[in-house]
């Protein structure tokens, strides 16, 4: 297009390509100019939350003074009062600068009805405050001879008169802060040796700008004169330029109406800093760490070996003038009890601690205030387990389960309640009372165990215990027990068992019983089904429940007197379980007539 005379289509493209730039150009400008009515409105909203600060730290200064707190002086309510009536002032002023509002009615489709909001993006003309504060485009200000008396009420609105509110300020906000404490003045010397007899000892001085209490206060007054500064500046073509065309001129009205809000909002920040620095620093000097003590509070009631102690110091104060109202602990009233508040402030706990697992302590201290009510909650919970009164004793070598029965075993986990303690192996289940369970093999084994068995070739059983420590952490343990069938049961007639001498009338008319050794553990309701007769030089006979059949009868009857009668293969059956047992032993009997 440089090259050559440019055809007229070749004009008209160009132009269209004008026009389609400045249309993205609007567009992108309408967005911006949004985000800086936004901008603004945030500002305006932090500045309320800061000005809600300063009444309450204002109010606290002006309670201190009046109830004669210890170092709060009537400077304080001086100093306090006078910064509170040049910040008011000063953000009146800036209020008189902003232009009219611009607003535009809108239909809210969430509500269903209109609402009234600012029009931002037709804010985008520099007229208003080039008008207001610069005479020409050069950056020469306007002056009070510009600006009518009827619209300077708070003050002249000029250029030149925004620049004088702005080191009025500055310049007020710092002699009221060094008049208050003058050490914080910069050229503040402190001769340190003067009442030295020494004259020929050189004397010492200290500049007051980083010493003592003066130090905060220095460090306000720095940062005021650092945020309200109004130095000429560097632009970016690296010529200096005065401040106020640096930020203002030339600059869309909304863009200048946010860089205003920010500037009230530096206004309550440094009041409430001062205010802040005020209270704090002589509390500070009345609150001694020396009546302070600290107090270790552990996020759990327990630990164990090789986990971390976790919890935090606080720093508590005990204090002889502390009456609390109220002391509502757990529906108590602890100052019921005339003992319940000691010499140093603190208050008594004595209740009984209550049901296993966790408990809490939840209640409030009430204090009164400036006859309102200050109420402090208290909420800690703590952790109640059993009173240790059995010893798990147990024999290493006797871990066995029988088939067959159900086998009561006991299961816990040291340290930790039963409530935490899971058991899991097949057939295993939880009783009613604490850490019992059974392990039910009346049915015979489980198929998993069985086919443990046949996978490891092992007669054994593997019980696996967790337990849920606080704070989240498991441990877990495990125990093996051998099982075993049932011992076989030992038969006997009129308690008579092994070989024993009987007549032939009582051997016939007898009934044959059967049970377990008295050693052993569990004790089962048995009874013989069956069982065979065997005399010498007659057939056996197999005989069906516990006493002699007719056909038995008769083969007793041959016997002849001094004959054996063998009885064996005794078939017994428990109660409560499906389990065959083994054979009872065999039962001699020598025929007496």
């Amino acid at each position: 297009m440089a090259s050559g005379k440019e055809t007229p289509r070749q004009k008209m493209i160009n132009l269209m390509y004008l026009v389609f730039i400045a249309m993205l150009a609007l567009n992108m400008s309408k967005e911006v100019l949004s985000a800086f009515g936004m901008i603004t409105e945030q500002t305006q909203d932090n500045t309320l939350l800061l000005e809600s600060r300063v009444e309450s730290f204002k109010a606290a200064i002006d309670l201190a003074v009046e109830e004669g707190g210890e170092g709060f002086t009537t400077e304080f309510k001086t100093t306090a009062d006078s910064i509170q009536i040049i910040s008011d002032n000063f953000d009146n002023y800036i209020n008189s600068l902003f232009p009219q509002a611009i607003t535009k009615t809108i239909y809210n489709k969430e509500s269903s009805r209109d609402s009234v909001i600012n029009d931002y993006e037709v804010m985008d003309k520099p007229d208003y405050f080039n008008t207001l504060w610069f005479a020409n485009s050069d950056g020469k200000l306007t002056d009070a001879s510009t600006i009518g008396n009827d619209e300077k009420p708070l003050g002249d609105r000029s250029g030149e008169g925004f620049l004088n509110k702005i080191d009025e300020f500055k310049t007020q906000f710092t002699n009221i802060v060094i008049k208050f404490s003058p050490e914080s003045d910069p050229n503040y010397v402190q001769i340190n040796n003067e009442d030295s007899d020494n004259d020929d000892e050189p004397q010492q001085f200290t500049a007051g700008f980083k010493t003592g209490k003066g130090g905060t206060y220095s460090d306000i007054i720095e940062g005021v004169n650092d945020i309200f500064s109004t130095n000429d500046v560097v632009n970016r073509d690296g010529e200096p330029t005065s401040w106020l065309e640096y930020h203002f001129f030339g600059f869309p009205e909304v863009a200048s109406t946010t860089k205003l809000a920010l500037l009230q909002s530096n206004i309550r920040s440094a009041q409430a800093e001062l205010y802040s620095a005020m209270l704090g620093g002589q509390f500070k000097l009345n609150s001694t760490l020396a009546n302070f003590d600290a107090y270790v509070v552990a996020d759990r009631s327990s630990y164990y070996t090789g986990s971390n102690f976790t919890g935090k110091i606080v720093l508590g104060k005990k204090s002889d003038d502390l009456n609390p109202e109220s002391a509502f602990i757990n529906n108590i009233e602890l100052l019921e009890n005339e003992n319940a508040i000691n010499p140093d402030g603190s208050i008594n706990l004595d209740f009984r601690v209550g049901s296993l697992g966790q408990n809490k302590i939840t209640g409030n201290v009430i204090f009164i205030e400036d006859g309102q009510e200050i109420s402090i909650p208290v909420n800690q919970t703590y952790e109640v387990v059993n009173k240790p009164n059995k010893a798990a004793i147990s024999a290493d070598k006797m871990r066995v389960v029988y088939i067959g029965v159900e086998n009561p075993i006991s299961i816990s986990f040291s340290g930790i309640d039963d409530n935490n303690v899971i058991a899991s192996a097949a057939g295993l289940r939880r009783t009613g009372s604490a850490g019992s369970y059974v392990l039910d093999l009346t049915e015979g084994v489980p198929d998993a165990i069985t086919q443990e068995i046949q996978r490891t070739g092992r007669r054994e059983l593997n019980i696996r215990v967790s337990g849920n420590l606080e704070g989240g952490e498991t441990v877990t343990d495990n125990a093996k027990f051998d099982i075993k069938s049932l011992p076989p049961p030992i038969a006997n007639i009129s308690g008579y068992t092994d070989k024993f001498p009987l007549s032939r009338l009582a051997l016939s008319t007898a009934r044959i019983k059967a049970n377990f050794d008295n050693s052993f553990a569990y004790q089962l309701d048995l009874t013989v089904t069956g069982f065979e007769v065997d005399v010498a030089g007659q057939p056996t006979l197999n005989v069906r429940g516990s006493r002699f059949d007719d056909n038995a009868k008769s083969v007793l009857r041959n016997a002849r007197r001094g004959s054996i009668v063998t009885i064996s293969n005794i078939k017994v059956r428990a109660e409560g379980t499906t389990v065959d047992l083994k054979p009872a032993a065999s039962l001699s009997i020598k025929i007496t007539d």
